[in-house]
């Protein structure tokens, strides 16, 4: 199954670097294997004729492409992860107990919140799809892309 994922991430990798407004998450050149269960690309709204990335995600879907969006916000954000333990007795996870536990409370990371607002996921189910589907969501990347402008139009006029 890994290398039906990656081979088609290869291919998604491949198509979505060439359509303006889309960056896909690239393989780090050391990595001997991904497991690509789930697939992310970054959506630039501002690259994209302005399209907002939730009208983007649902031309997506009407081409029959299952895109989410992945965390809404990072899971530093989490109320698990906010909580003070250290004040607390109660000691519910394994890391509130260790005296060097983060203090997850403090914790702003300004690039991974930004990537949340961005992320575009694809599910494991997509990844493990035959090589002609995954053309098909390529496709998908290529034409909603190409008619970024009637999106936007289209969605100006409904409002």
């Amino acid at each position: 199954q890994n290398d039906i994922r990656e081979q088609n991430a290869a291919m998604l990798i491949r198509t979505l670097s060439q359509l303006e407004g889309i960056e896909p998450i690239r393989r780090l050149r050391e990595a001997t294997r991904v497991s690509w269960h789930v697939y992310g690309a970054r959506y630039r709204t501002e690259e994209f004729e302005g399209v907002p990335r939730s009208m983007f995600m649902q031309a997506l879907r009407a081409e029959g492409v299952p895109v989410g969006g992945g965390y809404t916000e990072p899971v530093y954000k989490n109320p698990v992860f906010q909580h003070d333990w250290k004040g607390s007795t109660y000691k519910p996870l394994a890391w509130t107990a260790t005296p060097d536990a983060p203090d997850y409370a403090d914790l702003h990371l300004p690039n991974v919140e930004q990537y949340c607002k961005e992320r575009l996921s694809i599910s494991q189910t997509v990844m493990l799809a035959s090589e002609n589907r995954m053309r098909e969501v390529a496709n998908a990347f290529e034409k909603v892309r190409e008619h970024a402008r009637e999106l936007l139009d289209y969605s100006n006029r409904e409002a």
